[in-house]
């Protein structure tokens, strides 16, 4: 089964941001194995690192980075993926959000920035990159 991580900005997020993130998540889980992250409440900065990047990114075979909302540790994540590990990265942010313009930026054949309307739109991107980089419906 296809491993996936799905990264987002969590600490400061709005509920309502989280909640829809965990929607995307759940719909991803009936087609994929989804990696868990470290809740932000939950253990030492030092838990985090090791579960989120030689856990997750290590592990996972696709990335999906929410870039809704500014985040260090996102752009630490999708960088260790895609420049590090060689691991395809889907970089999705919704048509109204100001990005970075090195975020829109990047070629590397493994990366691919894509827009939505909708947070539910990104399912949908997630099993084309899937087809695309794995030759796998999902």
């Amino acid at each position: 089964m296809i491993k996936i991580y799905v990264g987002f900005s969590i600490t400061g997020a709005p509920q309502e941001f989280i909640e829809s993130v965990q929607r995307l998540r759940t719909k991803l889980k009936e087609r994929y194995e989804v990696m868990e992250f470290v809740p932000v409440s939950e253990g030492a900065p030092s838990d985090v690192y090791r579960n989120d990047i030689r856990e997750c990114v290590a592990n996972c075979d696709l990335m999906v980075a929410v870039c809704d909302l500014p985040s260090t540790g996102l752009g630490y994540e999708m960088a260790c993926a895609v420049e590090v590990g060689d691991k395809p990265v889907l970089a999705v942010a919704h048509h109204n959000t100001k990005m970075s313009r090195l975020i829109m930026g990047v070629d590397h054949g493994k990366y691919t920035f894509r827009r939505y309307q909708r947070l539910d739109e990104v399912e949908e991107l997630v099993h084309e990159r899937v087809r695309v980089y794995f030759g796998a419906r999902p």
